[in-house]
């Protein structure tokens, strides 16, 4: 009798820890599809330290940069602990060519920028032009005062051309902005990234001044605050 207890006890843990093991797949999921655990979060502070652990004091083991891309480790972060982000390492294969191998690590909430800090400009937006240089292409992007974007003259970039040029939307979050596609289902949804700064009311590609931008002057932004106006 004890025996076949003890393998209803052992069968029915069995089912248990399967049933909460596919829980927290679910909840990954969904957490996923809301965009509450992106793929992908930028560095939204000038120098961002990396640790080793969430919950123990120790030194960072590498340091990230304003505008930085890093990559969000889907697996820790369903039960990664509050005002924390698991960002995945890279080494071997995974670490691009002159590059050095970083570990998994835990980068602070607060200096990131996720899909919920991003508001959608409506209006007052400072910057009339900028040429954007990345890579191996560059192009033009004039603006109008309540967000909207054109994108051109683009080198080698085959999916803007002065034919076509792409329509996009200023979303943007205390210190990065993001250019989202309109009108290219060919394209990811994010054009480009900046950084910018609120004090100087300026881009920052690749977190350096863009010289060749030009502002808006103030007779189009009269009744304008310091800051840009955002949609809830």
């Amino acid at each position: 009798m004890r025996s076949r207890w003890i393998k209803v006890g052992v069968a029915s843990f069995i089912a248990f820890a399967t049933q909460i093991h596919a829980i927290k797949a679910e909840a990954v999921e969904r957490a996923q599809s809301r965009g509450s655990i992106p793929k992908i979060v930028y560095v939204a502070v000038d120098e961002a330290p990396l640790f080793p652990s969430s919950t123990k004091d120790v030194p960072p083991v590498w340091t990230a940069h304003w505008l930085d891309v890093l990559p969000v480790d889907s697996g820790r972060a369903a039960n990664a602990p509050l005002g924390w982000v698991p960002i995945k390492g890279t080494s071997g294969k995974k670490a691009r060519k002159g590059t050095e191998e970083r570990p998994d690590a835990w980068i602070r909430r607060e200096d990131l920028a996720l899909g919920s800090d991003f508001h959608r400009v409506t209006g007052c937006w400072p910057v009339k032009s900028v040429l954007y240089v990345g890579g191996d292409y560059s192009a033009k992007v004039d603006f109008t005062t309540d967000g909207r974007a054109v994108i051109t003259e683009a080198g080698d970039e085959k999916w803007i051309n002065e034919k076509t040029p792409v329509q996009a939307h200023v979303y943007m979050s205390a210190t990065v902005v993001e250019l989202m596609v309109a009108n290219n289902p060919k394209k990811s949804a994010i054009a480009i990234v900046y950084g910018y700064r609120a004090s100087e009311h300026k881009l920052f590609p690749e977190g350096l001044p863009a010289d060749a931008q030009e502002m808006f002057p103030q007779s189009e932004l009269a009744g304008c605050s310091d800051q840009p106006t955002l949609s809830e």
